[in-house]
């Protein structure tokens, strides 16, 4: 049986924390949590596909 890698882990969690964020309304959006959260607007922009 294959498990995840680290790294399919580490994005998935991500994946749902920053998602959480977008749903509570902490962030107006990807954009502004890009920039909040110092994190490459393309990267956090696919990360919700992940949910």
């Amino acid at each position: 049986m294959l498990r995840p890698g680290p790294a399919l882990v580490r994005a998935l969690a991500q994946a749902f924390r920053y998602q959480r964020l977008l749903d509570e309304g902490r962030y107006a959006s990807i954009s502004e949590m890009a920039t909040a959260e110092k994190i490459e607007l393309g990267y956090l922009g696919m990360l919700p596909l992940l949910t």
